[in-house]
């Protein structure tokens, strides 16, 4: 789904490539307040990322719980013992907030 997103149009300059691996993308800038647009890394570490989500605001993110899911918003669950960070690709890129 995330990488679904980049590919699509827009003004911005173009990004670098997104490392597929869920553990490679939690390596981008990490932020300890979540912004829409944001990915949100959940696991039982940091090395062992097993759902990423897209951050939306309010509280909730777009999610797609188990493959072939109806993708989803959902509350981001950013108090649980499994979330791992959230990262912010575009300040990556030079883009950042």
């Amino acid at each position: 789904m995330v990488r679904r997103r980049e590919r699509q149009p827009s003004n911005r300059p173009e990004r670098p490539q997104r490392p597929r691996g869920n553990g490679g993308q939690l390596g981008y800038p990490q932020h300890p307040d979540p912004e829409p647009g944001d990915l949100l890394f959940f696991g039982s570490s940091p090395r062992l990322i097993t759902h990423v989500t897209l951050y939306t605001g309010g509280g909730n993110a777009i999610d797609a719980p188990h493959s072939g899911a109806v993708v989803r918003q959902a509350p981001a669950h950013t108090t649980t013992p499994t979330f791992q960070g959230a990262t912010r690709p575009a300040a990556q890129a030079g883009g950042g907030r």
